[in-house]
This record gives C-alpha cells, sequence and structure tokens, in this order.
C-alpha cells in the first residue's frame, strides 16, 4: 500500500506532489494510481474551498469584478476576444464524460488538471479593488486601473517604477478557462496544448504574449504551466495564487497591502 493521501492530509502537501510528480508516468501504475488520485482529488477540494472564501471576501469589501475601468468600446473589445468566464463556475454535471472524450481523442491530462476540471470548473479574479487612491501603483491597483484614474508616467518614470520592484509584473488575478474554452482552442491546433488563462497582461486587457498553456498528453501527476512567470507547475500556480490572495503579483508591489492580504488568506486551506 501506499501512504501519499495519508501524508497529505497530515500536513506534507509540498512534499507528496514534489515525489508524486517524481514517478513520471509511473504514477498512473497501481498501488501508486488511487492514491495518486486521490491526493489529486482533495487538493483540488480544498482549491474550491480556496476560491469560494476569496470570491466571498472581495465581495463584501466592495470589489467590482471585470472590467470596469475600461470604456465601454474597451469593454466590449475584451469580453469579444477573451470571452471572460464569471468569477467562479462549476464543472457542467457530465463533466467526467467530456474529460474522457477529450482524452481519447487527444491524450491524457495530468492529474492535477483532470481533478481540476472535476472539481473546480473555473474562476476568474479580473477586477478592481476598492482602493484608497486608485492612482497609486504600489497598492492594491493594476497598472490599467491607475491609468484609468488619470495618473500619467513618463517613460523613465514607468521604467523606474518597474525596475523598483522586486519583480516586474503586475497583479496577474487568477483566472482559469472553464473546460469548453480550453476544449474549443485544443481544437484549433495541431499540436495538442491546453490553454488555461490568458497571459498576466492580456488578461488585463493591454498587449500579452500569449496564454498559459499545458502540453498534452501528459500523464504525470502535473505539469509545467508554459508562459507562467513563476516557471512552476500547475498545482504550485494554484499554491502561489492562494498565498497571495488570489492575487500573485502582489510579490511584486514595493508596499505590499498587507491588511487585505491577511483578510483575504485568513483560513485559507493549504494545498
Amino acid at each position: 500500500m501506499t501512504d501519499y493521501l495519508r501524508r497529505y492530509l497530515a500536513g506534507e502537501h509540498e512534499r507528496v506532489w514534489d515525489d508524486l510528480l517524481a514517478l513520471g508516468e509511473r504514477v498512473r501504475e497501481e498501488p501508486v494510481y488511487t492514491d495518486a488520485c486521490a491526493v489529486a482529488d482533495e487538493t483540488m477540494r480544498r482549491a474550491k474551498h480556496n476560491i469560494v472564501l476569496i470570491i466571498q471576501r472581495l465581495l463584501e469589501v466592495g470589489y467590482r469584478f471585470g472590467y470596469s475601468w475600461c470604456s465601454q468600446s474597451e469593454q466590449s473589445f475584451l469580453e469579444r476576444e477573451l470571452d471572460p468566464p464569471p468569477p467562479f463556475t462549476e464543472p457542467d454535471p457530465d463533466i467526467i464524460l467530456q474529460l474522457d472524450d477529450l482524452e481519447e481523442k487527444v491524450g491524457i491530462l495530468p492529474l492535477s488538471l483532470r481533478a481540476w476540471y472535476e472539481h473546480v470548473g473555473s474562476v476568474n479574479l479580473v477586477g478592481m479593488y476598492p482602493v484608497d487612491d486608485p492612482s497609486d501603483p504600489e497598492g492594491f491597483a493594476h497598472l490599467p486601473q491607475v491609468k484609468a484614474s488619470g495618473k500619467q508616467f513618463t517613460m523613465r518614470e514607468y521604467t523606474e517604477l518597474m525596475g523598483g520592484r522586486p519583480c516586474r509584473h503586475d497583479l496577474d488575478p487568477l483566472w482559469v478557462y472553464p473546460f469548453d474554452n480550453a476544449r474549443a482552442y485544443l481544437e484549433e491546433l495541431v499540436t495538442p496544448t491546453l490553454a488555461l488563462a490568458p497571459d498576466e497582461h492580456f488578461k488585463l486587457g493591454y498587449p500579452g504574449g500569449g496564454d498559459y498553456t499545458v502540453a498534452l498528453p501528459n500523464a504525470a501527476s502535473d505539469s509545467t504551466l508554459d508562459y507562467e512567470w513563476h516557471h512552476t507547475t500547475f498545482v504550485n500556480y494554484l499554491r502561489i495564487c492562494f498565498r497571495w490572495g488570489g492575487f500573485p503579483g502582489l510579490e511584486c508591489k514595493r508596499r505590499r497591502p498587507d491588511k487585505e492580504l491577511a483578510f483575504l488568506t485568513e483560513g485559507l486551506l493549504p494545498i
């Protein structure tokens, strides 16, 4: 018998996922496979709990989901181009059949991603936090929001702003496409690549470089999330997002909003 789930429930969250990932495709062999699936299921049940809690807390403080800082024409363009999902959407009732069909046609999904689609669905935290000073680029505001407030930057000021940060990234709110979007994207490609979200730039309405993607088939427990700036796996990306209340780019702020972060992250379950 293997004991990955027991260890995971005992608190070895990162170590268990590291061990499963090290197995590669052997994670599909019994008796490991059943245990590994149980870990993936438990991980994504916790992820769902965290997402629902974060959204509830954002609503409590008056967070405005969507592109309300944009003009009506800009909102229409972004909604047409990105087809943004609601803040949270449950999986379809027949999601297991849909996943089975995709895996038969395209290739196996990593255990983590399959469990995400089975238990979570989709998420989209793009919006505006009710900051005291929306022109402050070092508060809980993203740069398009700052610019929409009337704040003007010279090229030198912008370079100094980004160069003075611990890292050069914006808020990058958590976003994962619904399964239907990902499947439609796959059908347009010659090489199977699952698109999980617009990149950190395009999701906020300014030019980007593509999507965060996962290459298929992948029979491992987890997969690298390509083109995402942490250069990490899908599970660890979610872990980072939860550490920062759904906004991993907050780690780049010179003045981190500790009070807001404490409120958003209190009681989140470790994954």
